[in-house]
């Protein structure tokens, strides 16, 4: 069975770790509140166990397997890639963040939070969900606290970004770039570049260089902020980065199409 049968949902990471499966999802089930659910699942299908926070959140499948969980009210699990003798996975950590953590993302490296004290108002959209959609744009704007940490919860640094961050990916040397209301760029803790912005901005990485959907403008700069080259689409929706191949060509999506270029 599928983890998202029996009700309404949407999967916000997968990855196969051995001969499993791991997924994490917003789960809705009829006629009860929005969770945020990680499953094991089993070659074949069957689920292998589950582990549920309540209330909906955001999560994210790190190295080894390992599932990083926060709720939107500050909790933070992280969960180890193998069971506790009861079929559950083993907690590494179950804390709370200062301000509360809305966004995850996580690599080899470690976690990265996007962070803020809790606006329900300003996190949600329409259905609830913690920055869900692409295409969404915070109806207010917020200082963000970016966070970087240990896969055991330690905390190595953290920045404030002055707009509402949405997107955090890591570079090759470490800096890490975050996008939203705006793009900024921080290494170590320090704010290295920034811009805010009126729309939503995506990013993505191409080598050493970062790639910026802003609007219908496509953009590939360095990390300084320096443009190193533009482009443009014709479609009124706005952007939405989708991936960058190794060999340089980017795919965009909007809500009416999907684009490609180099």
């Amino acid at each position: 069975m599928h983890p998202l049968e029996g009700g309404l949902g949407r999967e916000l990471a997968v990855s196969r770790a051995g001969g499993d499966w791991i997924t994490v999802a917003l789960v809705a089930p009829l006629q009860e509140g929005t969770n945020l659910i990680a499953y094991g699942i089993l070659p074949g299908g069957r689920r292998r166990w589950s582990y549920v926070v309540e209330g909906g959140g955001a999560g994210a499948i790190g190295s080894g397997g390992r599932v990083v969980l926060v709720d939107g009210y500050g909790r933070l699990v992280v969960l180890a890639n193998r069971l506790d003798g009861h079929k559950r996975p083993a907690v590494l950590v179950d804390s709370k963040t200062s301000p509360d953590a809305y966004m995850v993302a996580c690599d080899e490296d470690g976690i990265l939070l996007l962070c803020a004290p809790h606006d329900a108002e300003q996190y949600e959209d329409s259905a609830g969900r913690v920055a869900a959609q692409p295409y969404w744009t915070p109806r207010g704007n917020w200082v963000t606290s970016l966070v970087a940490l240990d896969y055991d919860g330690r905390e190595r640094w953290r920045a404030e970004i002055p707009f509402a961050g949405l997107q955090a990916v890591r570079r090759g040397d470490g800096s890490v770039v975050v996008g939203g209301m705006g793009v900024a760029v921080v290494k170590d803790g320090k704010l290295r570049w920034m811009r805010a912005t009126e729309v939503r901005v995506h990013v993505a990485l191409h080598r050493r260089d970062i790639i910026v959907a802003h609007g219908t403008t496509i953009l590939r700069v360095d990390a300084v902020g320096r443009i190193l080259g533009s482009g443009s689409i014709d479609d009124e929706a706005g952007a939405c980065l989708l991936e960058v191949q190794p060999d340089g060509t980017i795919w965009v999506v909007t809500p009416r199409a999907v684009w490609r270029g180099r």
